[in-house]
């Protein structure tokens, strides 16, 4: 199992990386078509699952999925996560309950993924945001209420989650939010 954190800071376009709280890798994602994707507030997000090619789906297992969003409203703060904070997400390799983090008023999104494993089991929203999704197969999960993620290309965001690849050399989509085709 790795622990993977990802940091969007939306007034720099750039992208942080955490692996298994480490040392964080900054990378740019300006004028990036992913980026532009996650602006579109009519295409569902989906995690594990590619709607548009099933072959890129996520081969593993993912657990403990939370999503902040750090836009100033509706309570939340429009400060990010420090590098600190969210390498503390991390919490030494143990299963941590998001809704304790210190920006805990910032989650739109936590799944722990922990239901039976099943088409069109509901998977719950812990966040209290009420963002349940419907698991549409083995490894997929698929939200139509867009976990809080609308016009998030102009806001700042943290996603953090645990995932455990099948093999090595297994690639797919661990979080997607596609335009409509």
């Amino acid at each position: 199992w790795q622990h993977i954190v990802i940091k969007y800071d939306a007034s720099t376009e750039t992208a942080t990386f955490i692996l298994n709280g480490g040392t964080p890798t900054v990378t740019s994602v300006h004028n990036s078509a992913n980026h532009d994707d996650f602006h579109d507030t009519t295409s569902e997000l989906t995690i594990g699952y590619s709607d548009f090619q099933t072959s890129l789906g996520f081969a593993g297992q993912i657990a403990q999925l939370a999503i902040f969003k750090h836009d100033g409203l509706s309570g939340r703060s429009s400060t990010m996560l420090t590098d600190d904070e969210a390498k503390g997400l991390y919490n030494g390799g143990n299963v941590y309950d998001y809704t304790r983090h210190p920006k805990k008023d910032d989650l739109v999104g936590y799944w722990k993924l922990n239901q039976t494993v099943g088409n069109n089991v509901t998977v719950t929203d812990s966040s209290g945001e009420g963002n349940n999704g419907v698991m549409t197969g083995a490894t997929s999960l698929t939200n139509p209420a867009n976990s809080g993620l609308n016009e998030v290309k102009d806001n700042s965001f943290t996603v953090g989650f645990w995932m455990n690849k099948d093999s090595a050399a297994d690639t797919g989509i661990v979080l997607q939010k596609p335009s409509e085709y």
